[in-house]
């Protein structure tokens, strides 16, 4: 990942650019431990779980996004999709935050809304690079 797409173009060295994720998270000391450790790190495994995991229901074995593809059908981009679920999701976690989490759907609470949130915003990067490289 280069140019406009790496994360830290701003302020990253040509040669970091150009190190794979391992790499350039080796090179910070990070491990599946020292991720669990910290506060964010953990709130990003705990999303990523989620996602495997529900990537088993709603994904296929050969194409991880192909429930978002599925808007294509209508004339929509899956990215496109995705941002609108990412909305939905959003507008919970709004209303969430605003009734202290007493929300008529109990069976989703604070965690699963935040953790969709961060998977919608995941995949939707990911989404959009595979659109724009295409």
């Amino acid at each position: 990942m280069t140019g406009k797409d790496y994360p830290y173009d701003d302020y990253a060295s040509n040669e970091y650019k150009t190190m794979d994720l391992g790499q350039r998270l080796a090179q910070k000391g990070v491990t599946i431990e020292t991720m669990s450790e910290h506060p964010m790190g953990k709130v990003m495994l705990e999303a990523f779980e989620l996602c495997l995991t529900k990537n088993a229901d709603y994904g296929s074995n050969t194409d991880t996004f192909a429930n978002f593809r599925e808007s294509e059908e209508v004339g929509t981009l899956p990215s496109k999709g995705c941002a609108i679920r990412a909305g939905d999701k959003w507008r919970r976690f709004r209303k969430g935050v605003r009734t202290d989490w007493d929300m008529s759907v109990g069976t989703e609470g604070m965690c699963d809304t935040i953790w969709d949130l961060i998977n919608y915003m995941c995949i939707y990067k990911a989404l959009y690079l595979e659109e724009k490289s295409q």
